[in-house]
Order: structure tokens, then C-alpha cells, then sequence
């Protein structure tokens, strides 16, 4: 299923553009994701940058992960061999995807590959997932989330455990979303966190969140 969020952009007449790269072969159809520049490193290329191979595959596995266990973060070992990953190859698409500005490297020099694991960067969340098949409507999930937020009184406060019933997502996928909206500066989180609502017991909707509530800026 292809959602909106899939979608970069509509051209006349019948011209579509999506957000990744698909290679169709006789016998399957692959995705490659696209992800845009890191105005945080130095020489970062103006245009989107293509990603493939193992570095797609690790990033993939990320995702997967994060988005169904909640502090889902896959161990190095578990990584390597369920990608069927060296820990040259391993390490390779680590380092690539972290200066991508896509993950965060927990670094440990006992591991074979030099790395424990690597956690998923939150938005790398947004701009990726809609890319992959997950089966992921992620744009109407961010959707339901602005719909709760415009509710909130005028603190423009709200509990994540509320929040969790309103919008009926699994609690990793929520708060994976909710910690990528927070790391693009539309949410703060407040409080401690815990297994039975995620990262951060309460969300406050800053500035930049209220004009994405109303329309005026756009996430995807």
C-alpha cells in the first residue's frame, strides 16, 4: 500500500513522485530510501542522498525495531547476524548512517565490531519510514496525534497515557513518534518515563507544534 506520506510530489499529467527509490526485477520489487541533507555536517550535499545495501538494511532493521518494542534498540551481535553482516561491514554502515545524522553510536571496545548497538535518531523515524513497507500510515498516525493536541486546554499540556487512548497506536510506535515530533521541536516532553506510557509521562505543544496543528508548516 502506497499512503500519502509516500508521495514527494504531483506533476501534470501523470507524473508521480515518490519519496524513495524503487528497483523493479523480474522476481521482486526493492525500496531504496532517500534522505535529505544534514545541515549539521560539514559538507553536506545540497541534494538527497541515496541509501542502499547494508547501510539501508541496518537502518531498515532500526526502524523495525524501535517501532515495535518500545526502547527497542537492536544489539550489535543481533544486528550482524540477522543481516548476515561482518563486523567490517557492520561497523561501515554504522559509521555511514551516523554521519547521516540517522543514528547515535553506542561505541564499546569489547564488541567485535568496536560498537554495542545503534539507536534509531527520532526523526529519522518521519522521514524514512514512509519510504519502507512497513505497512505504516505514518502521516495519519502524526495526524491523529495533532488532532489530540488541538484539544489540550489552553496549557497546551497533555498526558501521554490520554493520549495513548485516544489515538489507539501500539505504545512503541507512539512514542517513537512522539519523540521524533519532540526532536523537531513541536513537542517537549515532561516527567519520567515508564513501560506503561513510553518516554516522557507528559507532552506540551511548543510554538512551532501549534502552527503545524494549524497548517501553516508542513512536517512531511
Amino acid at each position: 500500500m502506497v499512503y500519502a506520506d509516500s508521495v514527494k510530489e504531483f506533476r501534470h499529467p501523470d507524473f508521480l513522485l515518490l519519496r524513495c527509490q524503487i528497483n523493479m526485477s523480474p522476481t521482486e520489487v526493492t525500496y531504496e530510501p532517500l534522505v535529505g541533507p544534514n545541515p549539521e555536517r560539514t559538507g553536506s550535499p545540497s541534494d538527497e542522498t541515496r541509501l542502499s545495501g547494508t547501510v539501508a538494511a541496518l537502518l531498515e532493521q532500526c526502524i523495525r525495531s524501535e517501532s515495535t518494542k518500545l526502547w527497542g534498540h537492536t544489539e550489535a551481535e543481533t544486528a550482524m547476524d540477522e543481516l548476515s553482516l561482518s563486523p567490517k561491514e557492520y561497523r561501515q554502515a554504522a559509521e555511514e548512517l551516523a554521519d547521516l545524522g540517522l543514528v547515535d553510536i553506542h561505541w564499546n571496545g569489547n564488541s567485535v565490531s568496536g560498537i554495542a548497538r545503534v539507536s534509531l535518531e527520532p526523526s529519522a523515524y518521519l522521514e524514512v519510514a514512509p519510504q519502507l513497507d512497513l505497512g505504516i500510515d505514518v502521516a495519519g498516525e502524526v495526524g491523529k496525534i495533532l488532532v489530540f493536541a488541538s484539544r489540550v486546554d489552553s496549557d497546551n499540556r497533555f498526558r501521554t497515557v490520554d493520549l495513548l487512548k485516544f489515538v489507539n497506536i501500539p505504545l512503541a510506535r507512539l512514542d517513537l513518534t512522539l519523540r521524533a515530533l519532540e526532536n523537531c521541536s513541536h513537542l517537549v516532553g515532561h516527567g519520567p518515563g515508564s513501560p506503561a506510557w513510553g518516554s516522557s509521562m507528559e507532552y506540551s505543544v511548543t510554538p512551532s507544534g501549534r502552527r503545524l496543528i494549524r497548517g501553516e508548516d508542513s512536517l512531511f
